[in-house]
C-alpha cells in the first residue's frame, strides 16, 4: 500500500507540472501577442499621419502651382519648399 500512495503522489506532482507549463506558455503567449499588437497599431498610427501629412502639403502645392507661388528656397536649415499665400502675406 505505501508504493500505492508514492505513485499516486508521482502523477499527481507531474499533472501540476503539466498544468504549471501549460499557463506559463499560455502568458507568454497572450504577452507577444499583446506586444505585436501595439507594435503593429503604432506602425499604422505612424504611416497615417505620415499620409494625412502628405495629403495636405500635395493639397497645397497643388492649388499654389497654378497661380506660380511656389518657389524652392535655401535657409540657414537647408532647402526647403515655399508656396506663398494668395494675399502675399503669409507664407510657409
Amino acid at each position: 500500500m505505501y508504493l500505492r500512495s508514492k505513485v499516486l503522489a508521482v502523477e499527481s506532482i507531474s499533472v501540476m507540472l503539466v498544468l504549471v507549463l501549460f499557463a506559463f506558455v499560455t502568458v507568454t503567449l497572450i504577452s507577444s501577442g499583446s506586444s505585436a499588437y501595439s507594435h503593429i497599431l503604432g506602425s499604422k498610427k505612424a504611416v497615417e499621419s505620415a499620409r494625412v501629412a502628405y495629403s495636405f502639403i500635395s493639397m497645397k502645392v497643388k492649388q499654389s502651382d497654378a497661380a506660380c507661388r511656389i518657389d524652392v528656397v535655401d535657409p540657414a536649415f537647408g532647402s526647403a519648399l515655399k508656396i506663398d499665400v494668395e494675399d502675399g502675406l503669409y507664407s510657409t
